[in-house]
């Protein structure tokens, strides 16, 4: 109890100081995430994310498939009977804005605690968030992914998904989907280790399933030296890019199997990139998560 709630308290010194530090550029952003996670608590986070979300948005919900569509993500949420018995609340830790102001990610804590156990310890988990500034600029919550807030066991998952629209290579976002077909081309020919290094920006972010986020190439390559005998192919569905083309992010569908055995059964995920355009016009990415999905419905 004492580790998480020092942890929980590190989680909101982190958010004053973000907020303390904020520069004008984020500073609504951060007011905007932090209003989402206070209306969360006060109200549920059902009621939370109703409001918060986008038209287009995506949620990456845990042991669920990718729910795209207010309307669809809303439908989802009204199924889950987990989300009455537990209060969710969020911290961000770190913010990425993207050079026109009008797309920003944030990647941070969840909390989470059951509504009728005060004695029981919450459980931190971790989230990734991206916001895009709509014409009044005020902000709109495009695509989340969150890892810990519940197990995939208990999400009712939906009997039938809406697809994802098919990516061309016409897509505003083109340079995003390239770059990750080339990061998954390299982990499934060369290994997961090799890739993540080659793709990831020098302050990036990957947060596994569990423990706490790795930071940089060279740690994340290190968290994953275990998975060279693992076959990790992914595939983007989804993507877009802030009008000053240096920020975006891909949402896509992965599967791991042994690589000795690749007809066999596979562990299913999804998952959030959020990229960073360079200089000379490469993308790295800068956070990356994701969670469980199930197989596809027969």
């Amino acid at each position: 109890m004492r580790k998480v709630t020092l942890l929980i308290a590190s989680a909101l010194i982190s958010l004053r100081s973000i907020a303390a530090q904020a520069q004008p550029s984020s500073a609504s952003l951060v007011a905007a995430e932090s209003a989402a996670s206070d209306a969360s608590a006060k109200l549920g986070m059902r009621t939370a994310l109703h409001a918060a979300f986008a038209v287009d948005a995506a949620m990456l919900y845990s042991g669920a498939p990718i729910i795209r569509g207010r309307e669809n993500i809303d439908a989802f949420l009204s199924a889950q009977p987990t989300l009455d018995s537990i209060t969710v609340r969020w911290q961000p830790i770190h913010v990425e804005m993207s050079r026109d102001n009008k797309l920003g990610a944030v990647w941070g804590v969840t909390i989470t605690s059951r509504r009728h156990a005060s004695e029981e310890s919450p459980r931190l988990g971790k989230f990734i968030s991206v916001w895009k500034s709509g014409v009044d600029n005020s902000w709109k919550l495009v695509a989340l992914v969150q890892l810990g807030v519940v197990t995939p066991q208990s999400t009712a998952v939906p009997a039938t998904t809406p697809a994802l629209p098919t990516l061309t290579p016409k897509d505003p976002a083109a340079k995003l989907v390239e770059a990750d077909v080339a990061f998954a081309r390299l982990a499934a020919e060369k290994d997961p280790a090799t890739a993540f290094r080659a793709f990831a920006a020098d302050r990036a972010n990957s947060f596994p399933a569990s423990g706490l986020a790795m930071s940089g190439p060279d740690e994340i390559a290190e968290s994953l030296t275990g998975s060279a005998s693992q076959l990790w192919q992914w595939a983007p569905r989804a993507a877009g890019i802030a009008e000053s083309g240096d920020l975006g992010y891909t949402i896509g569908e992965a599967t791991v199997r042994p690589r000795s055995q690749p007809e066999a059964p596979a562990s299913r995920s999804k998952y959030l990139t959020v990229w960073r355009v360079d200089a000379n016009g490469t993308p790295r990415f800068v956070m990356d998560g994701g969670n469980a999905r199930p197989a596809p419905q027969p």
